[in-house]
């Protein structure tokens, strides 16, 4: 679907996904809260997703099962870029992913 969000199916420790290349020019150009949404998907690609493997082999020592860490990092990532206009882009990146990650892995076990 054009302009759709689409996750990879695994998350590589070593190669990053194009979490934002599959919007479409037109959905990323348009204007968010006065923010442009190409300026907060080049933040989030620049601060956040350098911390893509690290925040991997995170989940991966918490579910101890690569699918599942697939699925939590997915998630995290998602969360995070959902909550990006809430990070304060001078902290802590890597500990700010690691914050949502464990806390997507212990809501999971709810």
């Amino acid at each position: 679907m054009a302009g759709s969000l689409r996750g990879p199916a695994a998350v590589s420790p070593t190669e990053p996904p194009d979490l934002l290349g599959s919007w479409s020019a037109e959905s990323r150009t348009h204007h968010h809260q006065g923010i442009h949404l190409n300026q907060i998907a080049e933040e989030f690609e620049s601060l956040a997703l350098p911390h893509l493997g690290a925040v991997a082999r995170f989940a991966l020592s918490l579910t101890r099962d690569q699918a599942d860490a697939d699925d939590l990092v997915q998630d995290a990532f998602l969360r995070a870029r959902q909550s990006w206009h809430t990070f304060d882009k001078v902290g802590d990146a890597r500990k700010w992913l690691f914050a949502i990650c464990r806390n997507s892995f212990l809501s999971g076990l709810r």
